[in-house]
C-alpha cells in the first residue's frame, strides 16, 4: 500500500485536492496498490502542491540479516543514493526570500535539479546488493540514519563529509537558518550493503 503526505499552498481549493486524489487512486489501482493513509498539510510557504509517497509491503519470506553484520560490522557500509535535503530545498527554494536573493536563471536551473524526488530507480539498482534500505523522509538525513540504527539494532560512525548535499540546499538553509541535516530528505534513500 501507499501512504501520502500532501503539502498544499494555503489557499488551495478543495476541487484541486479531489482531482489530485482521483489521479493518485487511479495510479495506485493500476499498480495493484491500496492507498492506506493520506495526511494533508497546508503551508503558507508552499507555492505548489508537493506529494510525498511512502510505499510499504510484505516480503514473501522474512530476510534474515547476515550474522557478520553484527560480528564484523566494518565489512558493511551505508550508501546514499540522492542528495540530502531534497524536498526541504524544493519547498524553501520557492519562498520569497530565496526568490529575491538569487538570479532568475539560477532559480530556474535549480528548480529542475529538485523536480524529481522518486527513489524507484535507486531501489531497483540496489536490488540484490543491499541487505537493508531506508528512504529518508521529513525527519531529514539524520532521522533516516537514526531509523537504520534502531531497525538493525546497531551503532555506527558516519563521516559528515560523506553526506552529499547540493549547493542550493546549503544556500537555502543559510537564508532561513535551517540545519540541512534535519530538513526533509524525501527523494533520498540509504542502503546497507
Amino acid at each position: 500500500g501507499i501512504a501520502l503526505e500532501i503539502l498544499l499552498p494555503e489557499r488551495t481549493r478543495e476541487i484541486k485536492l479531489r482531482n489530485l486524489m482521483k489521479e493518485v487512486k487511479e495510479t495506485a489501482n493500476r499498480l495493484g496498490m491500496d492507498v492506506t493513509a493520506v495526511d494533508t498539510l497546508s503551508y503558507d510557504v508552499a507555492q505548489k502542491p508537493v506529494v510525498s509517497v511512502t510505499a510499504t509491503g510484505l516480503m514473501k519470506s522474512r530476510q534474515k540479516l547476515p550474522k557478520e553484520l553484527y560480528e564484523i560490522p566494518e565489512k558493511y557500509s551505508i550508501v546514499m543514493a540522492g542528495a540530502a535535503g531534497k524536498l526541504g530545498t524544493k519547498i524553501l527554494w520557492q519562498q520569497e526570500k530565496v526568490q529575491e536573493r538569487f538570479a532568475k536563471f539560477y532559480l530556474k536551473q535549480t528548480e529542475e535539479v529538485f523536480s524529481e524526488l522518486s527513489v524507484a530507480d535507486a531501489v531497483k539498482a540496489a536490488d540484490g546488493i543491499s541487505i537493508y534500505a531506508k528512504a529518508a523522509s521529513s525527519t531529514g538525513i539524520f532521522g533516516a540514519l537514526w531509523d537504520i540504527s534502531e531497525d538493525l539494532r546497531i551503532g555506527f560512525q558516519v563521516s559528515l563529509e560523506d553526506i552529499l548535499f547540493h549547493q542550493e540546499t546549503i544556500e537555502c538553509c543559510e537564508v532561513y537558518d535551517k540545519n540541512p541535516y534535519l530538513i526533509s530528505s524525501v527523494g533520498t534513500v540509504l542502503f546497507v550493503t
